[in-house]
């Protein structure tokens, strides 16, 4: 009679506990997950009241790029920079600017970008400012880049830095400020 009365205690606790377990684990079907303005296909699990969602799932929606290092054991993502203007072409006066990256870093903001010279004389030294918009054509900041030695239909890659904060950038305009041929 004792040993089944410890059964049913044993039963008893083991069903409080896997009771327990399923109330603080579960998954929200109700609950989206919005990336960007996208719904992404993967479900939310709720534990313990906090939000758990795939992280492969939202870094690829966010562009970045997930790795499995198994030696390491290591979940490595590697994010494009802040905010990258890659594909788009810039003109001002004579100069071409390209592949423009843009990220915050221990300085303040580095501006890096592609140069190159369209005109029809080399530059021994020269200067540009890129000028960072928001969305609402509000100004953010500017950055800097010093241009040296660019050769007739030669591209360089100069790089600057921004001390105003330029969190939420939409849109750059490019002017040249001054050239020494």
């Amino acid at each position: 009679m004792f040993k089944g009365k410890k059964l049913i205690a044993t039963f008893g606790m083991v069903s409080i506990v896997a009771a327990s377990m399923a109330i603080g684990a579960y998954a929200a079907d109700d609950i989206k997950l919005i990336v960007n303005g996208k719904q992404a296909a993967s479900k939310v699990e709720i534990i313990d009241g906090s939000s758990y969602v795939p992280l492969r799932a939202v870094a690829e929606m966010l562009g970045a790029e997930v790795k499995w290092d198994e030696g390491k054991r290591e979940i490595v993502i590697t994010g494009k920079a802040e905010n990258a203007a890659q594909g788009s072409e810039y003109t001002a006066g004579p100069l071409l600017f390209h592949d423009v990256q843009v990220k915050k870093g221990a300085l303040g903001w580095e501006v890096s970008t592609e140069i190159k010279n369209n005109g029809d004389k080399a530059i021994k030294m020269g200067t540009a400012t890129a000028v960072f918009y928001d969305a609402e054509g509000k100004r953010l900041g500017t950055a800097s880049l010093i241009i040296s030695d660019l050769g007739l239909g030669e591209t360089k890659t100069k790089e600057g830095y921004a001390s105003e904060d330029l969190t939420g950038w939409k849109t750059i305009k490019f002017q040249v400020d001054s050239v020494l041929n």
